[in-house]
């Protein structure tokens, strides 16, 4: 009789772990197709023409040429991200195709980190629904008209790269137990190269990794160590690559520059300045508290109050067939939709829908405790990956507390809570309705109907603006997509940008251009120098740097070309380059410098202008060229 008890236990056990094999093979199939296909449709359309994504080639680019980071080539980030490019671009030849396909490389990477973390406290299938979510609305995205709000040409590699190092570290902290301290000095190490990426990452990543270790310390599984040697051996692993970062750039630079740079952006940070810009202030959503208070709130209360109806609809429809609880969950999707078209407060605003993710993922961090109680290893290593990914998710949006959304900053600072909030929806609240007697399936059905078409419609936003990129701009390896002329603010870009490389291609090779408020990426398809370290001259750059430093640097080394780049940034409360802001810099550049010929397209930096470019070029030049042509004559 034991004996038979015990076969059929491990049969059972063994049915089980086949079944978990195929959901894994299942999962990873649809993650990969979906990877695969999105990659395919929008390959060669990610990049911006003119906007942030030019630095992140720039940077590497002079990097490989002998210039040293913060010395050579100001930047407020950490160095981890620009010297890894540097040695792509080493490796494989400098190119805008290099990084591409080593940015798809790190992307596959970050989303079987995202899956193998998930699937610690949810089913296989649900991590997988959540991972090509992630894919489709914030990995392969296109939300807004600018590009680079990607994973695979992002405005910010350190974004990408301190994203990706923190789920590893959030994995490597989930093996930490009694049983050594090297699991918790490389769950350190991770935490150090995060540090050398991007102040938010880290902060975000050592309070998640901090929430696990101490879930798992204080309770969260029987084999656990003592939290001071963790902390110990955590701590002196973090600081390996910081100091190995520290001495590197000591080489080339003195210490205090060298430690000024691996902090990064944490003395913006510290004193403020640029936090006080309209742009941060409107991006965290403290601009208007009490508006966006409530809209967070709002967002929240309707959420919770769908939970309910659809709970409340499993429960009743709990005896019935399946075939009639499905019917019934497509009706419920259906009546949703239709009061959504006919009533316009049901009707979502798909580019503000996001608002509640915060109280979701701080929901998630008070009630994961409470779904998983202290029994075997699994259960409560569930617990402590649950507890983790949820702090670390909510650590994320502090940077938008207030005005949470799943485009621009979004695209990266959203995707963790919006995973989870699939995984609630999928899994967790299905599992609990089940426990008090209900199937579940009704509910799970809602929410993975109403989650494709929530992602499906974000598909198709990111859709139109894919397929409006058809002029090829650059050549061989730095070729890309952009937009053809038309009516907007965007209108000619692409050919405005290929004019102007053609008139800097005829300079000298050791000519320098400077690109004026923003443009970098014309100075790396041209593969002209800037004359000084600093490269983009917006807002937040000039109160880093100080402007009057910048007018030092130029008066201590002018350029050989000057290209004025129409570029509004009201959204920093500064509209115009020259006029509004950057004053003493255009200045100095109108005395000695004067317009090569009419502008291309609108005069660029003018009131009401829609886009232009201006190359100028120096005085002396051009009355030389003028002496010249008079003898000719």
């Amino acid at each position: 009789m034991t004996s038979s008890m015990t076969s059929n236990t491990a049969s059972d056990e063994a049915d089980r772990s086949g079944s978990q094999s195929m959901h894994r093979v299942a999962s990873a199939a649809a993650i990969a197709c979906t990877f695969v296909g999105l990659a395919s449709w929008s390959f060669g359309k990610w990049p911006d023409v003119l906007v942030d994504f030019g630095r992140e080639l720039y940077v590497p680019w002079r990097l490989l040429n002998g210039d040293v980071l913060y010395a050579d080539v100001a930047h407020f980030n950490g160095p981890l991200s620009q010297y890894l490019n540097a040695l792509w671009f080493w490796c494989f030849g400098t190119g805008l195709s290099t990084l591409v396909w080593v940015n798809l490389l790190v992307l596959a990477a970050i989303s079987a980190a995202a899956f193998c973390l998930l699937e610690r406290f949810c089913h296989a299938l649900t991590a997988a629904a959540a991972v090509i979510v992630f894919l489709c609305i914030f990995a392969f995205g296109h939300l807004v008209a600018y590009g680079n709000y990607n994973f695979v040409t992002p405005y910010s590699h350190e974004v990408v790269h301190g994203f990706g190092l923190s789920l590893c570290a959030l994995l490597c902290a989930l093996r930490c137990s009694a049983a050594g301290w090297r699991w918790d000095a490389a769950t350190g190490l991770l935490l150090g190269f995060v540090f050398l990426t991007k102040a938010e990452l880290f902060v975000a990543a050592l309070l998640g990794v901090g929430a696990c270790r101490v879930c798992i310390a204080r309770g969260g599984t029987p084999d656990a160590a003592p939290i001071w040697p963790a902390l110990f051996a955590m701590g002196a692993g973090a600081l390996c690559p910081v100091v190995s970062a520290w001495l590197l750039l000591s080489l080339a630079m003195p210490a205090t520059d060298a430690f000024v740079g691996i902090l990064g952006s944490w003395p913006g940070i510290a004193a403020g300045d640029a936090a006080s810009l309209h742009f941060y202030q409107r991006g965290m959503g403290v601009d208007q508290i009490a508006t966006n208070s409530a809209s967070m709130w709002i967002e929240f209360a309707g959420l919770t109050a769908l939970v309910g109806v659809v709970a409340l609809a499993d429960r009743l429809s709990g005896g019935l067939p399946r075939w009639i609880q499905f019917s019934l969950a497509f009706g419920l999707v259906m009546l949703i939709g239709i009061g959504g078209f006919w009533l316009p407060w049901m009707t979502p605003n798909w580019m503000r829908i996001g608002r509640s993710l915060p109280l979701v993922a701080l929901g998630c961090i008070v009630l994961a405790p409470l779904r998983w109680r202290r029994t075997v290893d699994g259960i409560s290593r569930s617990k402590c990956a649950a507890i983790g990914f949820a702090v670390f998710a909510f650590a994320l949006l502090l940077k938008m507390i207030l005005a949470a959304r799943v485009y621009q900053y979004g695209f990266a600072l959203s995707a963790p809570a919006a995973m989870l909030l699939v995984v609630v929806a999928v899994d967790w609240i299905p599992a609990e309705l089940r426990r008090f007697g209900s199937s579940g399936r009704v509910f799970r059905s809602v929410a993975l109907l109403l989650i494709a078409v929530a992602t499906w419609n974000y598909v198709k936003i990111s859709a139109e603006r894919y397929e409006s990129k058809l002029v090829p701009i650059g050549k061989g390896r730095d070729a890309f997509l952009a937009r053809p002329p038309r009516a907007g603010v965007l209108s000619g870009r692409a050919a405005a940008v290929e004019s102007v490389l053609a008139r800097l291609a005829a300079l000298p090779d050791d000519a320098t251009v400077l690109v004026l408020p923003e443009g970098v990426m014309l100075n790396y398809l041209a593969r002209r120098r800037s004359p000084t370290r600093f490269i983009t001259f917006l807002p937040p750059e000039l109160v880093l740097f100080g402007e009057q430093r910048i007018v030092d640097a130029l008066t201590a080394d002018p350029p050989t070309t000057v290209v004025l780049v129409h570029k509004d940034t009201g959204e920093y409360g500064y509209p115009l380059f020259g006029r509004d802001y950057g004053r003493a810099i255009m200045n100095w550049v109108r005395e000695g410098y004067e317009p090569s010929g009419p502008p291309i397209g609108d005069e660029p930096l003018a009131p009401g202008s829609q886009f232009g470019v201006w190359v100028w070029d120096e005085r002396a030049t051009s009355s030389r060229a003028a002496d010249s042509a008079g003898r000719a004559d």
